[in-house]
C-alpha cells in the first residue's frame, strides 16, 4: 500500500512536471 501511494505520487509529479516542461517548450 505504501509503495503504491509513492509510487502514485512520483508518477503525478513526473507527469506535471512533464506538462509544463512541454506548456513551456512549445509557448
Amino acid at each position: 500500500m505504501i509503495t503504491f501511494d509513492i509510487t502514485t505520487t512520483f508518477g503525478h509529479s513526473f507527469t506535471l512536471m512533464k506538462n509544463t516542461f512541454l506548456h513551456c517548450y512549445y509557448s
